[in-house]
């Protein structure tokens, strides 16, 4: 966002391969394995989402759907290479991209009561089967959507303002994170790290992590017994006469 580009970059080399240029600002991404990138621009006026071939460069198409808000796109989750799911206001939306010339809405908009999805996030199970779904910081669950219809699974009671949720790598637990004081600048700030079966959905564990979590920033480590969290330490930097805070990356042991 700003540079109104997405970046192509090869992680081993560190290099960035080609620089997609855009007509707008974007704000979300999601990528297929088909060489494509769906872009959710920040400015709704711009459209919905364009997608793009990321080898080419070449913008495919941009696509809305009926029912949209005049708010920014809020995330965007791709299932394979056929379905996107695009999560705005409150509202689901899901698409079938199979045709890399067009996209078509499946149905009518799904709205989802009590959770406003602009800016938050989604997470897919490794199977694609479902998805999650955090809301703004005023709700205190996440729901779970299949994709086949949108239809919504369950509630995890995360009893505090969900921000990011992370699936497994053997897609058998989804840990949410959740802030119990969010932007504090005070040594209660702290953020809550739930674990959840994804075939029970029963709660199993909690931990604590210091400082409350500023964004999407959570982590699994590819043998899934560490998570990753990002936090701002609750305590200001006392040689910044900004007051900034300081960002701790902290580790959990989960197995």
């Amino acid at each position: 966002a700003g540079a109104d580009a997405v970046a192509v970059v090869d992680p081993d080399q560190r290099t960035v391969l080609r620089r997609l240029e855009l007509p707008v600002e974007p704000w979300y991404l999601a990528a297929t394995g088909d060489d494509r990138g769906f872009v959710g621009p920040l400015d709704p006026s711009e459209g919905t989402t364009i997608a793009l071939d990321s080898v080419s460069g070449e913008q495919l198409h941009d696509f809305t759907g009926g029912g949209f808000s005049s708010r920014p796109v809020g995330e965007i989750e791709s299932i394979g290479d056929s379905v996107v799911v695009i999560a705005r206001s409150q509202y689901l939306y899901k698409f079938d991209i199979t045709d890399r010339n067009e996209a078509t809405l499946q149905f009518p908009a799904v709205e989802i009561d009590e959770l406003d999805l602009t800016g938050r996030q989604m997470e897919s199970s490794p199977d694609g089967a479902v998805f999650y779904v955090c809301g703004r910081q005023t709700a205190s669950f996440v729901e779970v959507f299949r994709v086949l219809d949108l239809d919504m699974v369950v509630d995890l009671d995360t009893e505090q303002p969900s921000i990011y949720v992370a699936i497994s790598p053997d897609g058998s637990e989804a840990y949410v994170a959740s802030s119990m004081q969010m932007g504090a600048q005070t040594n209660t700030a702290a953020t809550y790290v739930t674990g959840f079966s994804t075939s029970s959905y029963a709660r199993k564990d909690q931990q604590l992590c210091l400082g409350s979590m500023p964004s999407t920033s959570l982590a699994f480590s590819p043998d899934g017994r560490k998570l990753y969290v990002v936090v701002d330490n609750p305590y200001r930097i006392t040689d910044n006469p900004y007051g900034d805070l300081r960002q701790d990356l902290q580790i959990l042991q989960l197995h």
